[in-house]
């Protein structure tokens, strides 16, 4: 990952926008997460409780590589971070803000749309401590316009 990184840095790509950063890793011993209640999601499955194969923390060990070789060439990483709020959202900057630069606030498409909300919602992401990138819509979620 990191080497090919490397590659595409070298013919001239700015900066990477990473899907899903959260998932890049399972447990290593390969357990089901754990089942949650009766219900089913849309596809119907049952629900789960995303245990083993959400934010453990190798992520967090692969964000600082990539973020080192990213600064070897000036670039940027965008990384799309399902955050449940501005603490965890903090953490994909890096302790020492040394993970991505950009982690994308998708809190937002949880709020309702009101202009209260997302002032107060966003004073706290500036305090964040990073550059804030606001997403209201994505393509895994009900659309802007339809909510």
């Amino acid at each position: 990952m990191f080497d090919v990184s490397r590659w595409w840095y070298k013919r001239g790509v700015a900066g990477f926008r990473l899907d899903a950063v959260d998932t890049l890793f399972e447990d290593p011993g390969l357990h089901d997460n754990p089942i949650v209640g009766s219900g089913k999601n849309a596809y119907g499955d049952p629900i789960e409780e995303n245990k083993y194969n959400t934010k453990l923390p190798e992520v967090h060990d692969a964000l600082r590589g990539l973020r080192k070789v990213a600064d070897e060439s000036g670039a940027v990483l965008i990384g799309e971070t399902w955050t449940k709020d501005v603490a965890e959202l903090k953490q994909y900057y890096g302790e020492h803000s040394n993970e991505l630069q950009m982690p994308m606030d998708l809190m937002l498409t949880k709020l309702r749309f009101s202009a209260p909300v997302f002032r107060e919602h966003i004073a706290g992401i500036d305090g964040a401590g990073g550059w804030p990138v606001y997403v209201i819509s994505n393509h895994d979620i009900v659309r802007s316009y339809d909510r």
